[in-house]
């Protein structure tokens, strides 16, 4: 009897260490809130406050109310606007930084640092129209089912259609916009001329700068104000 004491010891260890839960690792921190705001909605579902942990594979969904800044452990940082659904699908700063976000829908502002710029599109966001390879820039993505519309703030962007038989790409610069239909290549939108834009259930956006959802970012971000678009002004590269 004696004997088989130690050897029930073992296996509650082993058994502990095989089936103990699996933490998914850690990829960020959230560093303002405001309204409603969800974490993983179709899982543990709760509610997100100032510190809690983002890690690879959440889902963030915000509410009719809801913002939310997200910091990466880069310093990229994600502002994340109403009525909203993003899963960060993949993160890794090691051995060549590599980023992947999933814009289910709604509105989000992104302003990447250098750890990305120096690997060309190594931070990409995917919306259900459209793929964006990011350069080393801040920039605001609105996406729906039927059509992403993109803003440039600073730096580059190249747009592509989510569907790899579409190839045509458009590289988007400071100050430049496109729009990605389903089914089409992008297309670029003259801000000056078009105005707002047909976005949502018979709604209009307006992409132009300064715009209410450009503002609306900004808000969870105050110590990014004080210059055009929100964010000390950077060189810009050449055209890739």
């Amino acid at each position: 009897m004696t004997k088989r004491v130690p050897i029930l010891c073992l296996l509650l260890v082993l058994y502990a260490c095989l089936f103990q839960p699996v933490h998914a690792e850690e990829i960020g921190r959230v560093t303002a809130v405001s309204g409603d705001v969800r974490l993983n909605p179709q899982g543990e579902n709760r509610p997100l406050r100032v510190g809690d942990a983002i890690a690879a594979t959440d889902v963030v969904v915000t509410g009719t109310d809801g913002h939310v800044t997200i910091e990466l452990q880069d310093g990229s940082r994600l502002q994340i606007d109403t009525d909203s659904e993003l899963r960060l699908s993949e993160y890794r700063l090691a051995p060549r930084p590599r980023s992947l976000i999933d814009l289910t829908r709604g509105r989000l502002r992104a302003i990447v640092t250098d750890t990305f710029s120096r690997h060309k599109e190594s931070f990409r966001i995917r919306s259900l129209t459209a793929v964006m390879g990011v350069q080393g820039t801040d920039f605001l993505v609105y996406a729906e089912v039927s059509q992403t519309l993109v803003r440039v703030v600073e730096g580059w962007v190249r747009v592509v259609n989510v569907d790899p038989a579409i190839p045509q790409a458009l590289i988007l610069g400071p100050g430049e916009a496109a729009r990605v239909r389903r089914g089409a290549p992008p297309e670029p939108l003259n801000l000056a001329a078009a105005g707002p834009v047909a976005f949502g259930s018979g709604g209009r956006l307006d992409l132009r700068a300064r715009g209410r959802q450009a503002e609306a970012a900004e808000r969870l971000a105050p110590d990014l104000r004080g210059t055009a678009g929100g964010v000390p002004p950077r060189p810009h590269p050449p055209r890739p």
